[in-house]
């Protein structure tokens, strides 16, 4: 049976919303700082990547001291079709640069079962947790923006 996929809520996901105004500019007027402040910073449509393949959810992640070094994703839910273990997350891949003046973010790549809804994404290095997207609506959007945080911020 068909279920709709429920609507994300500030409540439900930390440091993802699907508000375009909160997006990064590509004008030197925004500073990276008045970016990385921003609850949330970008949550977009996007094609996901080819569907004979399975569907991806980019999630872009980052960090204002640009130290990504044993941070990873850890992946839930029954629409992951690779769901992490927590002592082995996915490793983020290159860094991104959003724009010229931006400092630097990674990105992971959250392949996805066909049709999925809902995923989880919750950020960590080791059992220091940083931001998450918890049953984050993958019918609407396959990129979701984090930073580094927000959220209830990196436990030290």
């Amino acid at each position: 049976s068909s279920r709709a996929a429920p609507r994300v809520t500030a409540s439900a996901t930390r440091c993802v919303a699907p508000s375009a105004s909160l997006r990064p500019q590509r004008s030197a007027k925004a500073s990276a700082s008045a970016r990385a402040r921003a609850r949330v910073t970008r949550a977009r449509a996007s094609n996901g990547g080819n569907a004979a393949q399975g569907e991806v959810l980019k999630v872009f992640y980052h960090r204002p001291d640009g130290a990504y070094e044993g941070w990873g994703a850890h992946v839930w839910g029954e629409d992951a079709l690779a769901p992490t273990e927590w002592a082995t997350p996915l490793a983020p891949g290159p860094n991104v640069e959003v724009d010229a003046s931006s400092s630097s973010w990674v990105s992971f790549d959250v392949r996805l079962r066909p049709g999925a809804n809902k995923i989880s994404v919750l950020i960590h290095k080791g059992e220091s947790q940083d931001c998450r997207a918890e049953e984050y609506d993958v019918s609407e959007s396959k990129e979701a923006w984090l930073v580094s945080g927000y959220g209830g911020g990196v436990s030290r």
